[in-house]
């Protein structure tokens, strides 16, 4: 496919006459429509099939070596991510909704990891979140396995689901995926997301 892209892109199918021109309008031609980590993925699957046709004798070098060398992602202005006036609209969700946020907004959990506690990692006496890997709740990330403080905003709320002695978020098992997500766009009432 990357091949047949390239060549469409260089107007010919020659190997013979392929140039470091041709790998270099290719390379303008993908800047201007993907990422530079895609571009610099499917550059390299480009000179890979180069270089096998430089091994087999059908081209005397590979004129899509070191197009991306000095290739970066450009620097991202990072948006602001909360807005605390979020707060203020929770109160028009329904109540295992706000649960939620809550214990998302004050702990820093990712959604999945908050959806998918049990009882048992809720250790109130310790005042932490116990985040492990469950049978039914991989974590995301070898570092993910740790110890959240319950913040003081969030003693009350953690010490209600506990008393309420069933798993905090069941309506969050998505079953035909298999996992916990939050799975529920809040934007048309607070504009945010679990996410």
């Amino acid at each position: 496919r990357e091949m047949r892209n390239f060549t469409k892109c260089i107007g010919h199918h020659n190997l013979h006459l392929l140039t470091k021109e041709d790998c270099q309008r290719y390379r303008d031609h993908l800047l201007g429509s993907v990422a530079v980590s895609t571009l610099k993925q499917r550059m390299g699957l480009l000179a890979g099939l180069l270089e096998l046709a430089v091994e087999e004798g059908h081209l005397s070098f590979n004129p899509a070596r070191g197009l991306t060398k000095r290739l970066a992602e450009p620097k991202v202005k990072v948006e602001k991510v909360f807005d605390p006036k979020t707060d203020l609209l929770v109160h028009k969700m329904a109540q295992w909704h706000q649960d939620f946020y809550w214990l998302v907004r004050w702990s820093g959990m990712r959604a999945a990891e908050a959806a998918g506690l049990e009882l048992e990692n809720i250790n109130l006496e310790d005042q932490v979140i116990h985040l492990v890997y469950l049978n039914d709740r991989p974590l995301k990330t070898k570092y993910s396995v740790r110890d959240v403080p319950i913040h003081p905003n969030n003693f009350e709320l953690c010490k209600r689901l506990v008393d309420k002695g069933t798993r905090p978020f069941p309506m969050y098992w998505k079953p035909n995926r298999q996992r916990w997500e939050a799975g529920n766009n809040w934007r048309r009432r607070i504009d945010c997301n679990p996410h």
